[in-house]
């Protein structure tokens, strides 16, 4: 009867095994034929593609703040498309009350676009993130390049075809990480 149960348990340690090697065998196959599975930052394509799609209603919502005190703008529950958008004014919620800002906050939700923002020189779109990253989008009113003292933690950007627009990255920890 030992012997049985020894050869039961050699048996699913033996299975166990062959089953995992697999899994991983299968894994990185699937790494070399398709890239990698984990969620990774979208391409300067893709984010071209989103901002041509969505350009109309950026515009509205960049003009708007831009032309506003407020300085961030947080869509709250995109699925609730009939919600009344509102704006984060320090503790303060305020409701947006321009039909036109509210219906162009409600495509951009539905696009992703998750927090709008205006810097002292510029307004941002976040709609990409990826573990410890922010991506999107930011408008330069005066026509620089983004870099920290816009966005605290910048790590990369890419212009867009549009003067002015340009696809930002942030991320703490790799920005941490290269100060030091």
């Amino acid at each position: 009867m030992k012997k049985f149960r020894k050869s039961v348990k050699w048996y699913f340690i033996t299975v166990t095994v062959s089953l995992f090697s697999f899994a991983v065998t299968l894994l990185a196959i699937n790494m070399i034929l398709l890239g990698s599975p984990l969620p990774r930052m979208p391409r300067i394509t893709t984010v071209q593609a989103s901002f041509d799609r969505n350009i109309e209603n950026i515009t509205i919502v960049r003009d708007f703040l831009a032309e506003s005190n407020y300085e961030i703008i947080r869509i709250h529950n995109p699925a609730a498309l009939n919600s009344v958008m509102s704006i984060n004014y320090g503790a303060i919620t305020l409701p947006i009350h321009d039909s036109n800002v509210q219906n162009a906050l409600m495509s951009l939700a539905v696009d992703g676009y998750s927090l709008i923002g205006r810097t002292s020189e510029g307004i941002f779109f976040l709609k990409w993130r990826v573990w410890e990253s922010d991506g999107g989008i930011i408008y330069m009113m005066d026509g620089n390049t983004p870099d920290e003292t816009v966005l605290r933690w910048l790590i990369s950007t890419e212009p867009l075809v549009d003067e002015g627009w340009h696809f930002y990255i942030e991320d703490v920890g790799v920005f941490l990480r290269n100060r030091e």
